[in-house]
Order: structure tokens, then sequence, then C-alpha cells
């Protein structure tokens, strides 16, 4: 299959002078490669010129109107176009000159696609409905294009709706975000992130002694670290814990106070940065994962501690909500409630071994079918039967 990936970002090789692209659309494009399907990429890199009239016209790099650049990666035929755009514009004035770009780079490409996969359509409005090809469009949404449509109206929405034969979803959290603005009323399916093939299961734990609680991700205020130290504090003393929180980031220092402040050292390890292999070995360790963090697309980490057999806990209405799924193979929060965290914490360390076990095992089973080679099959098939009308959402 013939397959055409539209984006607004993606991996540029060499040029280091972008921004880094969405890790997961590799990762998406080198299975299908890796299944012999032949993947061209075009992404759509925007510049934003801000400020005064000269500002914008005699900012660095250059004014340029648009600007092409083709390199291959991994069996990707990719074809870079980078324009700018006056952020002051009206938008039917961008959408024009998307229009334009479409058809004049849509030239590059050689291989009719079977089927065009656009990542971000309401940031790539009027380009990818522009493109001179005749077959299936899906459009997938990332948590920016129910923003942008608030943004921008109703108008955009429908747009996106005469544009594309089926929408995707990056998570259950935006497609429930699209449809509390309106009912897209086109065939639907999920694009989930997969995860490198994760080993052998983990050994049986020990069920006995203190819970002991693990985060892995970067220190930062909306991915909820600070917030579990606190909920971690906050358990009675009939509760036994530690915490160990793996990474790096601006809250160290915060975290690092709060420790010595409360006499937590003998409670709470900071290990800092550490190769993937450690964060397994530090998971296979524990009991229970937790990351309340809000603005996920997905994360990979919950698939990781759930592979490792880890009672997880994730953040309602985030990327993770619809892969875990409360109570069955771990439980959901919001991401600001610390105090239900606290409690939840204290309910699984009361639970039966019995219980504990059937939670990591449902884990297990959710994660252990979510690899990168799973994901990306599901999602072509996904893809193109919705876009010939069967939805699988």
């Amino acid at each position: 299959m013939n397959i055409l990936l539209v984006t607004f970002r993606y991996m540029v090789g060499d040029r280091k002078d972008l921004k880094d692209g969405v890790l997961a659309l590799h990762h998406f494009t080198t299975e299908w490669i890796k299944a012999g399907h032949n993947v061209t990429v075009l992404p759509l890199y925007l510049h934003f010129n801000q400020g005064t009239m000269w500002e914008r016209l005699t900012k660095k790099p250059r004014w340029f109107t648009s600007r092409y650049y083709y390199h291959e990666l991994d069996g990707a035929k990719i074809h870079l176009v980078e324009t700018r755009l006056i952020k002051q514009l009206p938008i039917t004035h961008n959408r024009v000159f998307m229009g334009h770009l479409a058809r004049k780079y849509s030239k590059k490409i050689k291989d009719k696609p079977d089927i065009i996969l656009t990542h971000f359509p309401t940031i790539l409005d009027g380009f990818a409905d522009k493109l001179p090809f005749d077959c299936p469009k899906a459009g997938i949404l990332h948590w920016t294009d129910p923003n942008q449509i608030r943004r921008w109206g109703m108008g955009m929405f429908r747009r996106m709706v005469k544009g594309y034969d089926a929408l995707g979803f990056r998570s259950r959290a935006i497609q429930r975000d699209l449809h509390s603005i309106a009912d897209p009323g086109l065939p639907e399916f999920m694009v989930y992130s997969g995860a490198p093939t994760f080993g052998p299961p983990p050994k049986e734990r020990d069920e006995r002694g203190p819970l002991k609680v693990i985060y892995v991700g970067s220190l930062i205020e909306r991915k909820g670290s600070d917030l579990l130290l606190r909920a971690c504090h906050a358990l009675p003393e009939s509760v036994p814990w530690t915490l160990k929180v793996v990474g790096k980031g601006l809250l160290m220092e915060k975290l690092e106070g709060y420790i010595k402040e409360n006499g937590l050292q003998d409670k709470v390890t900071l290990t800092g940065p550490v190769t993937r292999e450690e964060v397994l070995e530090h998971m296979a360790d524990a009991d229970m994962f937790v990351m309340l963090s809000s603005g996920e697309t997905f994360g990979l980490v919950y698939l990781e501690a759930m592979s490792q057999k880890l009672i997880t806990v994730g953040s309602k209405n985030e990327g993770i909500d619809g892969v875990i799924v409360d109570g069955e193979n771990g439980f959901l929060l919001d991401s600001s409630d610390e105090k239900g965290l606290t409690a939840l914490m204290e309910r699984v360390y009361r639970m039966s071994p019995e219980e504990r076990k059937r939670l990591r095992e449902a884990a297990y089973k959710t994660a252990s079918v979510m690899t990168e080679e799973n994901m990306a099959k599901q999602y072509l098939e996904d893809a193109w039967a919705a876009a010939h009308g069967e939805s699988r959402a």
C-alpha cells in the first residue's frame, strides 16, 4: 500500500535548527515500512512571524513564503515544506495560501497514495483537502485540534468534516472533547501509540511489607510528582510506604526541600535520570506506579509500568484514559485530586493479595498487546476500514 502521511511536524534528520517532530509518528511509519508498505511523509513545518510589520519582515531567518527540503529516514521518503505564516492575517488568507502549497508541492510526490493520513488537521486547515489525489483521507486529531475549533469557530469544524472520509483520535479524551463541540458524523477510529517489546514478564511480587510507589517522568508541574509526594506523606501511620521518583526537571529542588523539611529521607528516593533498562529494574521492584499528569497525549511510561505488572494510576480525561479502565486494569483520578490519591493508595495497601494480582494481570494483558508493531498495524487497518465507511472507535 502507498501511504501518504501529512503532518505538522516530523523527524527532519540533520535539520537541527527545527524543533523535534512527533516521535510516535516516526514509529508508525517505521513499522509500516517493515510490513512492506511504501510510505511518503509530507510535513508542513510552520514558522510564525509576530510583532510589528517591520519585525515580521526582517526577523531571522529571512522572510520567505515557502521552501522545500527532501531527505529519507529509515526508508520513509520525506518531503519537508517550510513556510511562514503571519498570525495576524485572517484565517481565510492562510487557508488560501495552504491550498496553494498543497497544489505546488504535491507534484513532488511520485507514488500515488492509496490513503492519506493527516495529523493535526485543524493546524493544517486548507492543506490536505486540496491535495490532488483521488483516494480516501483520514484526519487524526491531537489535543490542539478541538482547541483550534473553539478558537476559529464552527466553520473550521465543518471544513474538517467535509474534507475527510473518517476521523481518528490519539486518545478517548480527545474524542470526547470533539464530541462536546459537535458530532462530526463520520466513521471514527483510535490511534494509540505502542511501546517497544517488553521482554519476559516480571517475577511475582511479595505482597507483604510497605507499599512501594514509583513515579517516572519529567519533574515538571503538569506531571504531578510534587502532588504524589504530598499524597504519600498524608498516608496514615498504619500504612507504611516508600516512594521512588525517577527523572529530572525544574521541580527537583522543590522536592528535595519538601523531603528535608518533613524528614522523609528514609522514605523517598530521588534517582535523577536513568537509562530505560534501569527504569524497568526500578519498576520491577515497586508495587504501584502513579503519574497524575495533565495535557498528556498518551504517555508510554504507563504501558511500561503495566508491562511490569504495576498497579497503575493515571489521569481521567487524559491520553491514557480508555487504555486504563478504572478498577479493571488500573485506576483513574482527576489530575489534581491529591486527597483522592491518598485514599486510593491506602485502599491498594489494604487490598487482598488476590485483588492485587487480578489488577496486575489485567494491566500486563493490556500492555502486552500494545507494542509498536501491533499498534501501527491496528492504526492502518482501522484507518482503512473507517475511511471506507466502517467505524472502529
